[in-house]
This record gives structure tokens, sequence and C-alpha cells, in this order.
């Protein structure tokens, strides 16, 4: 879980660093707007166009792109968070499962025992079978 907490809050420092970068983006935008009232001549237009505009597109191309992967990656977390509960329901699953399985041993050498203790009874309630039967043979034989 610590991983997990360590990857949150790296996210969330990241979202925190793309909304101040946000903010002195249009603070950036929010001045130029000023400047522009007051320079508005030729060579302002053509330093805006082949400095700052170009600036401004790979600005908002990378500020674009860190947005949608600190969107991926907060979907990511979330995917982690679910798999992490998953793997602790294994986790108690496979402990319970063990459990049953060490009592099903336990029960299956608790049976083997007993059947043989049950053959070894078997095998003394035929012997004394038959030694009945031969009693009772030889006691009929003694009668007239």
């Amino acid at each position: 879980m610590t991983d997990l907490n360590w990857y949150q809050q790296q996210l969330r420092m990241l979202n925190e660093r793309l909304w101040h970068l946000g903010a002195a983006t249009r603070d950036v935008t929010a001045f130029e707007d000023d400047l522009r009232q007051v320079w508005n001549d030729s060579a302002t237009r053509d330093l805006r166009g082949r400095l700052l505009q170009p600036l401004h597109e790979e600005h908002s191309a990378a500020s674009t792109a860190l947005t949608r992967k600190s969107t991926a990656l907060t979907s990511m977390h979330g995917s982690l968070q679910r798999t992490q509960g998953h793997c602790e329901q294994v986790a108690r699953f496979s402990e319970h499962i063990a459990d049953r399985l060490d009592d099903t041993r336990r029960e299956m050498e608790r049976g083997h025992h007993e059947r043989d203790w049950a053959d070894q009874l078997t095998t003394r309630v035929l012997a004394a079978t038959d030694r009945m039967t031969q009693l009772i043979t030889e006691a009929d034989q003694t009668l007239p």
C-alpha cells in the first residue's frame, strides 16, 4: 500500500504543478493582452508572430499532453488500487483454501486410520467366524 500512497502523492504533486502552470499561463496571457494595448506596431506584431506565438503553441501542446498524461495516470492509479484490492482478496481466499486443505488432509488421514482399524476388526471377525464354524462342525460330528 505504501507504493500506491507514494504514487498518489506524486500524482497529486503533478496535478498541482499543472494547475500552477495553467495559472502562470493565464497571467502571462493577461500581461500580453495589456501590452498589446500599449504596443501594437508592426515590429511588435512581427515579434509576436515569430517568437511568442510558436512558444504559446508549444506550451499549449505540452500542457495538453501533460493533462492527458495526468488523466491517464489517475485512471491507472484507480486500476492499481482495484488490483491491489483483488490481490488482497485472493490472498485471503488462498489462506482460507490452505486452511481447508489442511483440514481435509487431517480428515483423510483419520479416515485412512479408521479404515485400517475396520480392516483389522473385519479380519478378526472373519477369523472368529471361521473358528466358530469349525467348532460348530466339530460339535456336530460328535453328535450321534
